[in-house]
């Protein structure tokens, strides 16, 4: 991956914000945090659905559910402009027409965007079910950098933002450096601490002989790197992924979490399953991912 990559996607210019309209309160202090430290500008999206059809419970016949008239959704998308507008932030509102995915991938590969921020409120099997979760279609399908801030994350946010620690984790079951390198690049931008973390999951038969191979392996991603501004650390766990990482970001405490994505079964990330969407669900601060 080139430097030039790394550090468009650690400081970018471009932000597209997906809103569902219903999210301002927590995402956009967030994202309007995320854009100071940049002086990036915002592309606030909204994509207006063609049709809201659902299935009926009891009768298991289509029916429609009312959304937001374009109208509506314009209103409420300059109320947010004037937030981001506030803050000096260059805000350009956006309403899109069809499928959440598909039009937000469109805009991304159109507008060259450095990053997606993202929110996401339903934890819920069920009510992903039945209301889709366009965060997580995202983070498993786009390219670049993807923010999501999940429904335990407080809307308070630092005046100045800049993340004190960060952590990232990184199973090795895929190749980890593109998003270990943003990670060192976030954290050398910010001279965060940063913690790279791997689990060894409960069931292999761990040793000291894996767990200093798998620091060796932690270690080697940050080769490469001929000056490192942050406070690195190296650590590897035993036990359960997901709950070892929220409770590694949780004694650090974290100001962000760092993962690689992978295409997970849609069935896996339904019942909660995945550990990436394990992390968004419980995760008290945002959860950046690339894959």
């Amino acid at each position: 991956m080139k430097e030039t990559k790394t550090h468009q996607w650690s400081s970018p210019d471009l932000i597209l914000v997906a809103t569902n309209l219903h999210d301002g309160p927590y995402l956009v202090p967030h994202a309007i945090a995320q854009a100071r430290l940049s002086a990036a500008k915002v592309l606030l999206a909204y994509v207006l659905e063609p049709e809201y059809l659902r299935t009926s419970p009891t009768e298991g016949a289509p029916f429609v559910l009312p959304g937001p008239t374009l109208h509506a959704a314009q209103d409420k998308l300059n109320q947010f402009v004037k937030e981001f507008q506030a803050n000096g932030i260059v805000c350009e509102p956006l309403v899109l027409k069809g499928r959440p995915q598909e039009q937000i991938s469109t805009l991304v590969n159109e507008r060259g965007v450095d990053r997606v921020i993202v929110g996401t409120r339903a934890a819920q099997a069920l009510e992903r079910l039945l209301l889709g979760s366009v965060a997580e279609d995202l983070l498993h399908s786009l390219d670049i950098p993807v923010c999501v801030i999940g429904p335990h994350v407080s809307p308070l946010v630092r005046q100045e933002g800049v993340p004190t620690s960060i952590l990232f984790a990184t199973s090795f079951h895929h190749p980890a450096h593109q998003s270990a390198q943003l990670a060192l690049e976030l954290a050398n931008l910010y001279q965060s601490r940063l913690v790279l973390l791997h689990v060894i999951p409960a069931g292999q038969a761990a040793n000291a002989e894996l767990h200093q191979q798998r620091e060796d392996e932690l270690a080697s991603l940050a080769k490469g790197e001929s000056e490192l501004w942050c406070d690195l650390e190296k650590v590897v766990r035993d036990g359960d992924p997901a709950a070892e990482i929220l409770a590694e970001a949780k004694a650090l405490p974290a100001d962000l979490i760092v993962l690689g994505a992978t295409g997970a079964s849609k069935t896996a990330r339904l019942v909660s399953a995945g550990v990436v969407h394990r992390i968004i669900a419980e995760a008290t601060v945002p959860v950046m991912t690339l894959r």
